[in-house]
């Protein structure tokens, strides 16, 4: 299926709109001197709460979450649990030592008690993960957009060529605006992609049930009627065997989701956009329940999926199922009319370039002690890497398409398991030193490495539920104490106060 005129045209006209905003945001910034890396410390909480969202919901999360409801249930909803948790830890405890540090990169606040080798540790820990991660969501979301722009064989196999194409285009786009206007721009385009993106959803809903002639009252009777289990929103019984459990979401799963709200420069960056921590707190919490709505749709979206695609539901129309597992994006290539296509597909761009722009701004502000000195530069030769990390997945992909991505996609648990632990110690005690902390770093990641690959093999793999594919929470979370009590070992050279709750 490929784009018509009007989808063409609804494209154009939102790519339009994302530079518009990336040269407004440059035009304000001219003469200001943090404006490139933290926006003037002056943008609205509203739209860092929104913008934080658009760097969390990424092309995985578009396709993934429809696909955890389709397939499954809804106990993916119970990660808002963990993410709560998560956002109010960082509200009332990261956040305040951040803006007294006063830094563009919150690693740069390691180096006033750990010294320079603990903020070149930590920032080269993110940047090595960011690359991996970010470059495998820049080739997934590589893959709706060739499937749209570029011929496919039979059966919708892609060309690498076309893949590789596909993977220019948005790092271009993305690339352009984050130039423009620094993290001011990622910050308004963001806002402007969570919108399209949410209406894209709240359309697909709405034509998906005009379709089906049912409501949603009628929606929730037939999915009950059909098959009541996929109702089910919280697993007290799974334990550790699911992500999503609620023992898992009450520990694991919420202290890996504190490593990424509070020691990702990819997200917190847009954090330390705001006046205050205050009001920077206040983003965070907020942004919990724009997400709870974005997370909330999607579900949604793959019950009506599931009724779309049933022939045995009462009172529903038949409907050729996909010939895959991804019904979210059969469903847009081969169901919605021209126009309402490209505005969903707008929607999937959307998220593939909010994911890339923010990783951008954040790998450009680690290193020289925050300084904007030569950031485009950094941008530039950071899009560059993301691009060939990208290619190179596409080239590996034709030797190992399973596997190979969700190993990508949970990378980023081996650096949070190093800097949870050292951030931990750095935020709630005085201990620590710059080789307690280096050595943190290295033993953290040691952990993961150890719980995901050694003991499977010494063992075996169903000996241990934290060895288990979906458990690695869990081995980050194991892997982030063990890394604290190194940390901790370590004798303080000077005094430091306990931050305070506000800055």
């Amino acid at each position: 299926m490929r784009l018509g005129a009007v989808d063409w045209l609804t494209l154009v006209v939102y790519l339009g709109v994302v530079v518009t905003l990336g040269v407004i945001a440059s035009s304000r910034g001219k003469g200001k001197k943090d404006w490139f890396f933290l926006g003037g410390r002056s943008m609205p909480g509203w739209a860092v709460a929104l913008s934080f969202v658009g760097t969390a919901v990424s092309v995985a999360t578009v396709t993934g979450v429809p696909e955890s409801a389709y397939n499954g249930d809804l106990t993916y909803f119970a990660v808002l649990i963990a993410q709560l948790i998560a956002a109010v830890v960082v509200a009332f405890w990261f956040l305040p030592v951040f803006y007294r540090a006063g830094v563009a990169s919150i690693y740069d606040a390691l180096e006033d008690r750990y010294g320079v080798g603990a903020r070149r540790g930590a920032g080269w820990l993110f940047l090595a993960g960011r690359v991996l991660a970010s470059g495998a969501r820049l080739y997934i979301a590589a893959i709706p957009v060739a499937l749209m722009l570029f011929p496919t064989r039979s059966g919708g196999g892609i060309d690498a060529v076309w893949l590789c194409a596909a993977v220019v285009i948005i790092a271009v786009v993305a690339t352009a605006y984050t130039l423009a206007g620094g993290i001011a721009a990622v910050i308004w385009t963001d806002v402007a992609q969570v919108v399209v993106l949410l209406g894209a959803a709240l359309l697909a809903m709405w034509l998906i049930l005009d379709d089906l002639g049912i409501g949603v009252i009628g929606a929730y009777e037939a999915v009950r009627e059909i098959d009541a289990g996929k109702l089910r929103l919280l697993n007290v019984s799974a334990g550790m065997r699911s992500d999503f459990s609620l023992l898992s979401v009450l520990t694991a799963m919420a202290l890996f989701h504190v490593a990424a709200f509070g020691t990702d420069q990819d997200l917190v960056q847009r954090l330390l956009t705001c006046k205050d921590s205050k009001r920077a707190a206040r983003s965070v919490i907020g942004s919990i329940a724009v997400m709870g709505v974005v997370i909330g749709v999607f579900l949604c979206v793959g019950l009506l999926l599931f009724l779309y695609y049933r022939p045995d539901a009462p009172g529903v129309s038949v409907h050729v199922p996909p010939s895959g597992d991804k019904a979210f994006a059969w469903f847009v290539l081969h169901e919605l009319p021209v126009g309402v296509r490209g505005l969903v597909f707008a929607g999937i761009v959307a998220a593939a370039m909010s994911s890339l722009d923010s990783a951008l701004t954040a790998m450009a502000s680690v290193g020289r002690r925050g300084s904007g000195e030569g950031a485009r530069v950094r941008v530039v030769a950071w899009a560059v890497a993301l691009t060939v990390c990208a290619i190179l997945f596409v080239w590996a992909s034709r030797n190992d398409g399973r596997g190979l991505i969700p190993f990508a996609l949970s990378v980023m648990t081996y650096p949070y398991a190093g800097l949870l632990g050292v951030f931990l110690a750095f935020v709630f005690t005085r201990r620590g030193n710059g080789r307690s902390a280096v050595a943190a770093m290295a033993v953290g990641p040691m952990v993961v490495v150890v719980l995901e690959f050694v003991v499977p093999r010494v063992a075996g793999r169903d000996a241990w539920l934290i060895t288990q594919p979906s458990a690695y929470p869990w081995r980050m979370a194991w892997g982030a104490c063990v890394a604290l009590v190194v940390c901790l070992c370590g004798r303080a050279r000077q005094a430091s106060a306990l931050p305070s709750t506000s800055a």
